[in-house]
């Protein structure tokens, strides 16, 4: 499903990202569904565009955006 989505990553000028585990819109922290952000960050390692992260709590937040940073720094 996210594949269907990057095929039109040159047309994207803002992501909400949050994860789930594929059947609603859960808004987990990233990393704790089935999304594969290794997959997506690298997909989307050239965007400068406005990214906003869809949370529950500014907790969530926090989680997610360290579980980002840790996959961007792990080649």
């Amino acid at each position: 499903m996210i594949d269907e989505f990057i095929k039109f990553k040159e047309k994207i000028r803002h992501i909400h990202a949050h994860d789930n585990h594929g059947e609603r819109d859960e808004h987990l922290p990233i990393g704790e569904g089935t999304i594969d952000w290794w997959h997506v960050t690298r997909e989307f390692s050239w965007f400068k565009g406005r990214t906003v992260l869809e949370c529950r709590s500014v907790g969530d937040g926090k989680k997610s955006m360290a579980y980002l940073k840790n996959i961007a720094t792990s080649d």
